[in-house]
């Protein structure tokens, strides 16, 4: 059997991905089989999935299940934060590109207005509609990459109600309209189209990534709530179990009964996730 290091009874400390409280279950169902071990051979329940041996391999599970979130989370956490530094130039990227745009000889108020909207947009900021002039339309083609789901702080979008693949729409916008305009000039090499378009394509890679590392991480989580907590087959259900019977064949205040009467099994998910 898997060495299970037991973080401790109390399961109301949970860190943002809950992992915390999951370590502290598979300790309390390391208590409860060390209990029933204790009971020698008048532990002897008539349900296979309550014997000795099944809640070896249970346990080996839950290990495993919790052991699988565990070494996903750094990926996962590197590709985040791998994507969001790749965003965080656009802001800048764009900012310069304007500021060059309003440089250019022979540029009109009308195409600064333009791309200053068309730049509010790049950094999540909605605007109304330009009354004066109307942006001329940019044939675009954004892959979906996903929605990013059952996450914490470190995987909230940089602008809040925008997804990346949706600010990445509004640059491909945005750099297309100021790069077309005959009036934009720039001897900045890195503000060129060449260069914005290199940034541009280098985006989809990295959100793809993000995803798929998003991906594989809720699923990892989902078998492991399908361990801990499936109706009728999880660990939590089982538990229960192996206490009425011990209650049954020893009584409720018998010792074999009070050592394990205790040990908690808390259904600790968020309510949204049950």
């Amino acid at each position: 059997m898997k060495k299970v290091i037991v973080t401790g009874a109390v399961l109301a400390t949970i860190n943002q991905h809950g992992d915390r409280s999951f370590a502290g279950f598979i300790g309390n169902f390391s208590k409860l089989k060390s209990a029933c071990e204790a009971m020698g051979i008048s532990y002897d329940p008539s349900n296979p999935l309550l014997a000795l041996t099944a809640l070896v391999i249970i346990l080996d599970a839950l290990y495993d299940k919790n052991k699988a979130v565990i070494d996903l989370l750094t990926p996962y956490k590197a590709a985040l934060i791998s994507r969001n530094a790749a965003y965080e130039i656009m802001s800048v990227m764009k900012t310069q590109i304007l500021n060059a745009l309003k440089s250019s000889k022979n540029v009109t108020a009308a195409e600064v207005l333009i791309a200053t909207n068309l730049g509010k947009k790049v950094d999540g900021v909605r605007i109304m509609a330009i009354k004066t002039t109307t942006v001329p339309p940019v044939v675009v083609s954004v892959t979906e990459v996903g929605t990013e789901a059952d996450v914490a702080s470190i995987e909230r979008h940089s602008v809040s109600f925008q997804k990346f693949e949706i600010r990445l729409n509004n640059f491909l916008i945005f750099f297309s309209y100021v790069t077309g305009l005959t009036c934009y000039s720039t001897n900045n090499i890195a503000l060129q189209l060449p260069a914005i378009q290199a940034y541009y394509d280098s985006l989809p890679l990295l959100n793809a990534s993000a995803q798929l590392t998003v991906d594989a991480l809720n699923l990892a989580r989902q078998e492991r709530n399908d361990a801990f907590f499936k109706e009728l087959i999880g660990a939590r259900h089982l538990a229960t179990q192996v206490k009425n019977y011990i209650s049954s064949e020893f009584t409720t205040k018998s010792a074999e009964f009070i050592s394990v009467k205790s040990i908690p099994f808390p259904d600790f998910r968020p309510k949204n996730k049950k």
